[in-house]
């Protein structure tokens, strides 16, 4: 039995349970029940009993990664074998060696919860997501420009506007906290879903707010969706990407012939077709009309993959008409003023529209409540368009107290129903520290730079943590309290090229041109090495033993997979990209 006690934790726990059972995902690491018998002789290691979860669903997410399921593989220590996955969001760290010789088997209680979607891992995703081969010579080109070698002192013009909204892929520390509250800027944020609908893209309706922004999206003031996509353009004839989620992506230029590269993550704003086109890491591709004369903005009009799979926004007088998926389902909007009032989502068959969500806002355009598909709200109030106070579906509320209720306010009181997570923030600006007190009366001290990076962490003890960064904000190294020290290192694009632990192991990524990983070393000296098509989709891996597993696709989508011994499992889906079958190469059907 697989027990990770990371996930029993309060507030960085697990926030998902099956059958009264905490959830299983890709990278959910923890101790084996019960331990394992120590084999005798004089050379053997005692077992660790350390093992992960290796894979996960590529279409069902909790707690911000892939949800596992019945027969996927396990991570098991083993004397001889392989680093566990580089995984962004893991609590806990497997440190031995492993290899999938186990296999997931849900304890059996309650209803049964049926996951889809073919299987997938953090490297897996790091490969078959990436692709950009057809600006594979562009960036070439790229990297001996002028624009390439100024990207790291532009970048200090508009570090400020940046840092405050990292991306959290390179940042190591924890940020938000309480429920939940930035602990350098004091911004409070909120991230709710209010639907999602798998399919060959599939559309996750997130919403994000930013307490200290003052844009009217098509959600009201401060909320951030997948329709608020956009470019910014400023006055340096520098450009922002915002691709709903709060985080935005700095391009130093409009692009001309060549592309132009971010210089975090190594994105790319280029022109295709009289549009702007920005392409994430990931291979997502959003699509804007070129202005033809000055504006400030200008809203995404599609998102396509890399296997031309798309999303196309609609948009008329009274704002979002309609998304349309390219194989012809849409969600229906229903906009007015630029809000949208209701998403229904409409399949081609002219069958009745199914409700997915309604918004209601006040007079001034803030959000104040947001109805399910089962009509349930959730409501919220706001002071001068700073939120102070939301209220779930089962009546639990959380609160908000500001210093000033204008735009750059920052909250310094949050708390729920009865005490819950209870916190208190005073900033030290003068020192750039922060002091944060939580419900137990404890203190905790956290102290940034210049760019808004945090650079300590002191607990209530007097532990301090300290984080180091490079030229663009990735985190570069981490020390933990006791003095264990891990490092980073990054190429010019943003990909992870080695990791280098406490104790000294190192794991090296090799990347090609379109960032796809191609091989790694771990610390043991295995080679792994992987092979992608054109549209960037991963078709073989090669483990250090010289095992081949090889994977094969259509429209992006997963349907073989071939292990090394030649066992072939074969995956089906619909036509709107929902996985109906799985056949297992010994015949069981799924």
């Amino acid at each position: 039995m697989l027990i990770d006690p990371a996930d029993y934790l309060p507030i960085i726990g697990s926030t998902v349970k099956i059958g009264g059972v905490h959830r299983a995902i890709a990278g959910t690491a923890g101790k084996g029940l019960p331990p394992h018998i120590p084999i005798g002789g004089v050379f053997v290691k005692p077992p660790s009993n350390e093992n992960e979860m290796f894979m996960g669903s590529s279409t069902v997410e909790m707690d911000g990664d892939a949800a596992s399921y019945t027969a996927l593989p396990v991570l098991s220590c083993h004397c001889v074998g392989m680093v566990a996955p580089f995984r962004a969001k893991k609590k806990s760290k497997t440190k031995s060696l492993v290899l999938p010789t186990s296999v997931v088997l849900p304890i059996p209680a309650g209803p049964p919860v049926l996951i889809g979607g073919p299987p997938t891992i953090s490297l897996m995703a790091l490969g078959m997501r990436a692709g950009m081969a057809a600006l594979g010579k562009g960036l070439k080109r790229l990297a001996k420009t002028n624009l390439a070698r100024r990207a790291g002192g532009a970048f200090k013009r508009a570090r400020q506007r940046l840092f405050r909204n990292m991306r959290p892929g390179f940042l190591k520390c924890k940020v938000l906290r309480a429920e939940p509250v930035d602990s350098v800027t004091g911004e409070v944020v909120v991230d709710q879903q209010d639907f999602s609908i798998p399919g060959r893209i599939p559309l996750e309706w997130n919403r994000h707010y930013g307490s200290q922004s003052e844009r009217l999206g098509v959600c009201g003031y401060g909320w951030e969706t997948p329709a608020d996509a956009r470019l910014v353009f400023e006055d340096d004839d520098s450009v922002w990407f915002h691709d709903g989620t709060g985080a935005p992506f700095y391009f130093e230029s409009l692009p001309g012939g060549e592309p132009v590269m971010e210089p975090v993550d190594g994105g790319l704003l280029y022109r295709q077709d009289e549009r702007l086109v920005a392409r994430t890491k990931e291979g997502m591709n959003y699509a804007f009309a070129i202005p033809q004369e000055p504006v400030h903005e200008v809203l995404v009009e599609s998102m396509t993959d890399l296997c031309r799979n798309s999303l196309r926004f609609i948009r008329d007088a009274n704002g979002l008409r309609a998304i349309e998926e390219s194989t012809g389902r849409r969600i229906e909007v229903t906009s007015v003023n630029g809000l949208i009032r209701e998403m229904r989502l409409q399949y081609p068959d002219a069958s009745p529209p199914h409700p997915l969500v309604r918004f209601e806002y006040n007079d001034v355009g803030d959000l104040v409540s947001v109805y399910d598909a089962l009509n349930a709200p959730y409501r919220f109030s706001y002071n001068h368009h700073r939120l102070i106070q939301h209220t779930d579906r089962n009546g639990l509320s959380f609160y908000y107290e500001y210093d000033d209720y204008a735009s750059d306010g920052r909250c310094i009181h949050s708390w729920g129903d009865g005490g819950l997570y209870d916190y208190h923030f005073t900033f030290r600006d003068l020192e750039s520290r922060t002091e944060i007190t939580n419900s137990l009366g404890h203190t905790f001290n956290i102290k940034y730079d210049k760019r808004y990076l945090i650079t300590q962490e002191i607990d209530p003890l007097g532990g301090i943590t300290l984080y180091e960064y490079d030229e663009v904000g990735r985190t570069t190294a981490v020390a933990d309290a006791c003095g264990n020290r891990t490092e980073y290192a990054y190429d010019a694009r943003g990909n992870l090229v080695k990791t280098t632990d406490a104790n000294g192991a190192v794991v090296r990524y090799h990347y090609d041109e379109q960032n796809h990983v191609v091989a790694a070393v771990d610390a043991c000296g295995g080679q792994w090495s992987w092979s992608y098509d054109e549209q960037g989709w991963r078709v073989e891996q090669i483990d250090p033993l010289g095992h081949r597993t090889r994977y094969e696709y259509q429209s992006g989508q997963l349907t073989a997979v071939v292990n090394a011994a030649g066992n072939r499992t074969v995956f089906s889906y619909d036509e709107w990209g929902n996985m109906t079958e799985m056949l297992s190469s010994n015949g069981a059907q799924h």
